[in-house]
């Protein structure tokens, strides 16, 4: 069965940019990965699940955030965390870059033979916005985060 990608990212794309309504912090960060994908992925335009489960059919593995691709068999899974403000930021530091991994393994195999990414987006005031996940931190494959820009006395 064929996917129509550019079809399928207009349809979630147009979800997405029309949720504004949706005051949640975490849905605010998937947001604005969407809304500026163009500059944060320009090797991915085109937006291809939302929200998946990494088993089909199941929550119990978990469901991925967001996932990127070329529409050639290139893609980038984006695990979106909040990390400011929400207790131990090491341990949800380190789960966001554990699922954005166990994601990307789990894609992989549902699409063998393709090129995938791990990719994690938070808030988090020392490593903010987009970067690859498992890598060396300040190997960040994205700006920092607009509304936490980075404080004299943090370093990367």
């Amino acid at each position: 069965m064929s996917v129509d990608y550019v079809r399928r990212d207009r349809v979630l794309r147009g979800y997405i940019e029309g949720r504004d309504w949706d005051e949640g912090v975490e849905f605010a960060l998937v947001r604005e990965v969407v809304l500026r994908s163009a500059e944060f992925l320009p090797n991915y335009p085109l937006l291809i699940e939302y929200e998946w489960e990494v088993l089909p059919g199941s929550t119990t593995f978990g469901r991925g955030d967001l996932v990127f691709g070329d529409g050639d068999g290139h893609f980038a899974v984006v695990e979106v965390k909040t990390i400011e403000g929400s207790g131990k930021r090491t341990n949800r530091r380190t789960k966001v870059e554990e699922q954005a991994l166990r994601y990307a393994a789990a894609w992989e195999r549902r699409h063998p033979g393709s090129v995938v990414q791990a990719l994690v987006y938070t808030d988090d005031y020392l490593y903010p916005g987009l970067r690859s996940a498992g890598g060396p931190r300040e190997n960040d494959v994205g700006p920092f985060h607009p509304n936490h820009p980075p404080s004299s006395d943090c370093t990367s």
